[in-house]
């Protein structure tokens, strides 16, 4: 083994080419953990930070969808609000419900 000699060369003990060998293996490994252990932190900040980007994107869409939603519901409420029937003034409630369930009079 070359390390071995070199070692033995210039006077050392041979097994002292094990002591190199070992700890170079430990010292790559160790390398090898505190890299692994930086890239999957940076992975999960880049996740959360995207899902945090989605998250708000969803919730605009939702908000979108809502206010569309209550269009609907308020226009059809003005339609049967003057029904005379009790199925319109059932209609009337039913939509006038489904506004307030979505807080279409919120603002």
């Amino acid at each position: 083994m070359p390390l071995k000699r070199w070692f033995r060369e210039h006077g050392h003990p041979g097994w002292y080419s094990w002591v190199v060998v070992v700890g170079l293996t430990a010292a790559s490994a160790a390398l090898s953990v505190v890299v692994n252990l930086n890239l999957t932190q940076n992975a999960i900040e880049n996740d959360r930070r995207a899902q945090a980007e989605a998250d708000v994107k969803a919730q605009q869409l939702a908000e979108v969808n809502r206010r569309g939603l209550c269009g609907v519901f308020l226009a059809q409420e003005r339609v049967f609000s003057e029904a005379e029937s009790e199925v319109g003034k059932a209609a009337a409630k039913a939509w006038h419900d489904l506004a307030v369930t979505y807080r279409c009079y919120e603002r």
